[in-house]
């Protein structure tokens, strides 16, 4: 086992290599200061069964080369700076997520950059709220513009008959408000269908103004 601490320098492979240390189980990198890319050259370890290069300031691609060390069965190469793809192949198939965590540029064909695959999430959820949001206050436009439309109808046909008293016309009012009110609920189940609507004003069923019509406010209106 090597275990190198403290060191602020590039991996140093050729030392391993020049000092007849190919033979290594266990090589120990973390919490360093190394910087550069990760050498191909460790592939000339064919014993190396762990290999933990954590917290360092590596960058670039993980070297293709290491997909057939085919000893080592444990390696560690998050909180580095490395970019490109990350490897899939060889060793690497079905790696934990938890050995490149931490390496903002490291990406998997599918998906993209690793750290911006929640914001990524978020901005999705947030243009589905934005498109419910829009739909609903388009259908309640609509129902309200539809029940204004019979109120408009229904107001059509009265002028064919002598005008009705100025209360009668209040009630009238109060019952197209009532209604369109109902049809812009939250909730889906509360609100009339239709065909409520439709026989609602044909009936001309009014309800009783159970105050003055100048003191009537929306919240009295929706409780109808």
């Amino acid at each position: 086992m090597l275990d190198l601490k403290l060191l602020s320098l590039v991996i140093p492979t050729h030392l391993f290599l020049a000092a007849g240390l190919t033979g290594l189980f266990d090589l120990d990198l973390s919490s360093n200061s190394l910087s550069g890319a990760i050498p191909s050259e460790l592939r000339m370890l064919t014993r190396l069964q762990y290999f933990n290069a954590s917290h360092n300031n590596l960058s670039g691609e993980i070297p293709s080369a290491l997909d057939h060390m085919f000893t080592l069965s444990s390696y560690d190469f998050s909180y580095n700076k490395l970019t490109g793809p990350l490897p899939t192949s060889g060793i690497f198939n079905n790696a934990p997520k938890s050995a490149f965590v931490g390496n903002h540029g490291l990406q998997s064909h599918a998906e993209g950059p690793t750290e911006s695959k929640s914001s990524s999430t978020n901005s999705k959820s947030a243009k589905k709220n934005m498109v419910s949001v829009f739909l609903f206050s388009f259908l309640g436009f609509a129902t309200v513009a539809i029940a204004i439309a019979f109120f408009l109808m229904f107001h059509k046909r009265s002028k064919i008959r002598p005008q009705p008293p100025a209360n009668e016309m209040a009630k009238a009012v109060v019952l197209v408000m009532s209604i369109a009110l109902a049809c812009i609920r939250t909730r889906p189940g509360l609100r009339p269908t239709m065909h409520f609507v439709s026989q609602k004003l044909s009936a001309q069923s009014l309800p009783c103004l159970p105050e003055p019509f100048g003191m009537l406010t929306i919240k009295r209106l929706s409780a109808l």
